[in-house]
């Protein structure tokens, strides 16, 4: 069995560059898949959710075997102080899936990239909550009251200069449906008829001020080797297999 992947990511209007960056790994029966939003504020922060997305996903095409959370997070670790030397201004967030066609499935995250279950008509149930100050003392909030705090652009966590901060490990149930790992300008930003055109592949009608939105979607194919269904994939994306 493999995986089918779709990209969509649009440019907004806070920054002249897409700052938003994702990317795939397929090896066997395994796919990690990673998604990144630079900081709208900080100088080089699209450059850094590049270059972060780039290293763990050529790390994992060449290793063998099964990753682990300590695996992955060794990964994070290690590249934290090449990467945030050379960007010591910039700050990104990020979310990893690590999922195994047997079932495995895990992520890490730090910020405010999210990751969701696709179920029904499109309804996505998110799976992990956002580091921000709107929730920083609830242990659970509903996403849509989080999206609506103006809170929610202050992060309590993130990849950036001095101290590496550990991401939040979380291990998924079983799953059958597609997984979407989006970044804030999807979930927070763009309501659910737009959020519905990206994922669909459509045009959107989203106007006016508005951050770079981009979802990763990714789910088990029937078919070896799996279709290819990658929509702007030449903006902002790594795919390796």
């Amino acid at each position: 069995m493999a995986f089918e992947v779709r990209w969509n990511s649009r440019t907004g209007t806070g920054t002249p560059d897409n700052r938003d960056f994702g990317g795939v790994g397929l090896r066997g029966a395994a796919a990690i898949a990673m998604i990144a939003d630079g900081a709208t504020t900080r100088p080089q922060s699209g450059a850094l959710a590049e270059r972060l997305v780039r290293t763990i996903i050529e790390r994992f095409m060449t290793e063998s075997g099964s990753v682990t959370p300590e695996i992955l997070r060794g990964w994070l670790s290690a590249c934290h102080q090449p990467l945030t030397h050379v960007f010591s201004a910039a700050s990104a967030s990020y979310l990893i899936l690590y999922k195994e066609t047997n079932g495995t499935a895990f992520t890490m995250h730090a910020g405010d990239c999210l990751i969701g279950s696709v179920r029904g008509a499109n309804a996505i149930t998110w799976l992990v909550q956002p580091h921000t100050l709107a929730n920083a003392i609830t242990t659970s909030m509903d996403i849509a009251d989080i999206a609506a705090s103006e809170l929610r652009h202050r992060l309590t966590r993130s990849f950036r200069h001095r101290e590496f901060m550990p991401p939040t490990e979380t291990i998924l149930p079983p799953l059958d449906g597609p997984l979407v790992l989006a970044t804030d300008g999807f979930w927070a930003d763009a309501d659910h008829d737009d959020q519905l055109r990206m994922m669909t592949g459509q045009a959107s009608d989203a106007h006016g001020d508005r951050d770079d939105s981009s979802i990763l979607q990714i789910w088990p194919s029937q078919e070896d080797p799996a279709p290819e269904f990658i929509v702007d994939a030449g903006q902002n994306f790594l795919l390796c297999r």
